[in-house]
């Protein structure tokens, strides 16, 4: 083979790079199946991109940007240099049309910060909970590029600094955005008693979210969380990680990861005598372990409790399996997931199947191109049925036992709620219809109620919900358990805890419940009798229980749960007939409420009696023009750090709101700004000068990118150039 010429080499370089986007194209394709109306309001840092049916989310996020932002710059000791964007998507699917980054953006990817423009990119998934850990996970990548990077991508390829790895990336963003929670105390835990926790070094491998964060949690305990800080400007002038972490903890990273995983051990090990293992109150009936997964759960029990459907990724992609629960025995997949367009993703982090009256079909929601689908599964038949509901997104599936009826939640522009689709005349109603998050419906066996979850608050009363909510000024954290009539006028709230309820089911004469509750730390099932209001622990699991399914005779009860580093499913017989359990408050828990007595938090949102903003219709005196008018787009300077730093990082008030408060609309104007300029050049004896240079130019959504390549060889007759325009914005790129 004729060895490589300096020439061949830099032609080489240049076809990888220029041929980078048309790459990224291929494997899991990405269609755009809409085109989007997009405008933008700015807050005092903040610039947040929305369409249509989406402003009040815009505004929610503007809300909790600025929110976060100030608790960031103290954290980091550092004020951001430039603006960030943030382009909002009202649902996952719509997100992931988006063009700010090239690659398929699957269930399991929550939001992105890319690192070309620092722009954060995130979807509205239906909770409110949920999207502001999101943003705020997402803050965090953005402060810290704009720390340690200068907020692009240019440091990096240079050589100007050294990337951290992604257990701090990651465990920081959660670690700042979160502190530290009950989800993240099971993990860790778990992993602690079982002995899986890897030393500091491999949590890129493993628990990077989780055991970065745990990281975190023990350097702030004991050296101060401004100790954590002191990393981070020590990282900025270093071209060593680990000298870095030397030099302001005093130790190296090997002594660090040896003190972190003893004083776990100290913290965890102690539960092993106070719970119990899942096996030791139930019956397994998937050993992940065996089968060398990770995911078995959301189980669905048949009417009769002799078969069960479940999701699981034991064939590498998540699927739905029958099994047959008496003799603990797959009978087949039904639906192989991820290889088909009707069954792109079947919504393994917000699950909910359920089974027909007579036990011979099943429904479930899946992703099917542009939008959700509600599917019915005729297993005798091997027939399926798919409805496309002009919704956003479709969870929680369940088949009501009296009637020909599906109840589910359905995301509709800024609203989850709760529907119910009559599977004769096709039709679909909204049960519950506000801006509050509603959950994990559930039919009462005479068919009349539905037991759910909701972040409302004392909104049970519809008829008192304000006309509009500033939901960043509402107390969206909580999560009780509700109940509704079929006909959506009554609801009744349930529970009234500062704990998180979830997947209630009810009992056979409907006066019970069992749900979730995180009560004590550890996730576990309680009895509610609904007559007196007592409620019971039944289980003490060291870990926790998840997803709750019975059958027509509440005599089986299947949950999920987490233990030995992955997710199994078990059985107990007779729960609602189980004596009440003694629980514990786990370590983290006990030590929170004793900080409670002495402290009050400085970080308590404010009371429940929500700011009720009256907003006029902005979003419909906005307009883009439908026609391509050159005139509009704005080519930016190459000098990208130069133009920045002209324009204003902060904002005045009146500058980006009306006297009245609200957010000044913009329609979308395309600038162009440059995502990577990078040259090189030598001097050989053989072929003289050489060089290339690659800049790529975009606009802040991605939907117009620009590639400048040049390869100059000798002289201009040896030399090379190329120049690519990508317009992405509609289906056909």
């Amino acid at each position: 083979m004729r060895k490589p010429t300096s020439k061949n080499l830099l032609i080489l370089v240049f076809i990888a790079v220029t041929a980078f986007p048309l790459y990224a194209q291929f494997g899991k394709n990405k269609v755009q199946y809409h085109s989007f109306d997009w405008h933008y309001i700015q807050s005092e840092h903040f610039d947040i991109y929305f369409y249509r049916g989406s402003y009040d989310l815009a505004v929610f996020v503007a809300d909790e940007a600025e929110e976060a932002y100030q608790k960031l710059k103290n954290d980091f000791e550092f004020e951001i240099t430039e603006r960030i964007s943030i382009i909002l998507y009202r649902s996952h699917n719509d997100w992931q049309q988006t063009n700010v980054v090239d690659t398929y953006l699957s269930e399991g990817i929550g939001g992105v910060t890319e690192l070309y423009k620092n722009r954060v990119v995130l979807p509205f998934e239906g909770s409110y909970k949920q999207l502001r850990h999101v943003l705020h996970h997402e803050l965090v990548h953005a402060v810290m590029n704009d720390m340690l990077y200068g907020g692009s991508i240019q440091s990096l390829i240079s050589g100007q600094v050294v990337p951290v790895p992604l257990w701090f990336a990651e465990g920081l963003a959660e670690f700042f955005s979160l502190g530290w929670d009950k989800k993240a105390d099971m993990i860790v835990r778990d992993a602690t008693i079982n002995n899986l926790l890897p030393p500091i070094q491999y949590l890129d491998y493993y628990l990077a979210y989780q055991g970065g964060m745990s990281v975190f949690r023990y350097i702030e305990r004991k050296y101060g969380r401004k100790k954590v800080t002191e990393i981070l400007h020590k990282i900025k002038g270093s071209f060593r990680f680990e000298g870095a972490i030397k030099a302001a903890l005093g130790i190296d990273l090997k002594e660090l990861s040896e003190d972190w995983q003893k004083q776990l051990r100290k913290d965890y090990w102690p539960e092993i005598i106070k719970r119990q293992e899942p096996k030791e109150i139930a019956r397994p009936l998937t050993d992940h372990k065996k089968e060398e997964n990770y995911l078995n759960i959301a189980p669905a029990l048949s009417p009769k409790g002799d078969k069960m459907i479940f999701l699981s990724n034991m064939d590498g992609k998540i699927s739905i399996y029958l099994m047959d629960v008496l003799e603990q025995r797959i009978e087949r997949t039904l639906i192989e997931g991820e290889t088909d367009v009707d069954f792109e993703e079947l919504h393994w982090l917000s699950p909910g199947m359920s089974w027909s009256p007579d036990g011979e079909k099943v429904t479930f929601s899946a992703k099917a191109g542009d939008q959700d689908a509600l599917y019915i599964y005729d297993i005798v038949e091997d027939e399926i049925q798919k409805y496309k509901l002009n919704m956003d997104g479709i969870f929680s599936t369940a088949w009501s036992p009296t009637r020909d009826e599906i109840a589910f939640i359905g995301n509709k522009n800024e609203s989850s709620d709760i529907y119910i689709f009559d599977i004769k005349t096709k039709e679909v109603r909204a049960v519950t219809q506000d801006m509050f998050t509603d959950g994990y419906p559930e039919w009462s066996p005479d068919g009349e109620r539905l037991v759910f979850v909701s972040e409302r608050g004392q909104y049970a009363d519809t008829v008192k919900i304000p006309r509009k909510i500033r939901m960043s000024q509402f107390d969206y954290e909580n999560v009780d358990v509700y109940i509704v009539d079929r006909e959506g006028r009554y609801i009744t709230r349930v529970t009234d805890t500062e704990s998180q309820e979830s997947e209630p089911v009810f009992s056979k004469d409907g006066n019970k419940l069992l749900y979730v509750c995180d009560e004590s730390g550890a996730y576990n099932i309680y009895v509610h009798d609904l007559s007196t209001g007592k409620r019971y622990p039944i289980t003490n699991i060291v870990t926790g229980a998840f997803q709750l399914s019975v059958d027509e005779d509440r005599q089986t009860l299947a949950f999920a749960t987490f233990y030995e580093g992955g997710f199994d499913i078990y059985t107990l017989k007779n729960p609602f007939e189980m004596d009440s359990v003694r629980l514990e408050d786990t370590q983290y828990v006990a030590q929170l409420k004793k900080e409670k007595e002495t402290v009050k938090s400085e970080e308590e949102k404010p009371e429940e009696a929500a700011s009720v903003v009256e907003q006029d219709s902005l979003i419909e005196e906005v307009r883009l023009p439908r026609t391509t008018d050159y005139s509009r787009y704005v080519f930016a300077d190459l000098g990208r750090k130069t133009e920045k730093k002209e324009e204003k990082v902060e904002l005045k008030p009146d500058e980006y709101k009306y006297n009245d408060g609200n957010y000044k609309v913009h329609n979308y104007k395309v600038r162009f700004s440059p995502d990577i300029i990078y040259g090189a050049a030598q001097y050989n004896t053989l072929w003289g000068f050489q060089g290339y240079t690659q800049l790529a130019f975009s606009d802040v959504l991605g939907d117009h990118k620009i590639f400048i390549g040049t390869n100059l060889v000798f002289d201009l007759r040896n030399s090379y150039l190329s120049l690519q325009y990508w317009y992405l914005a509609n289906r056909i790129n």
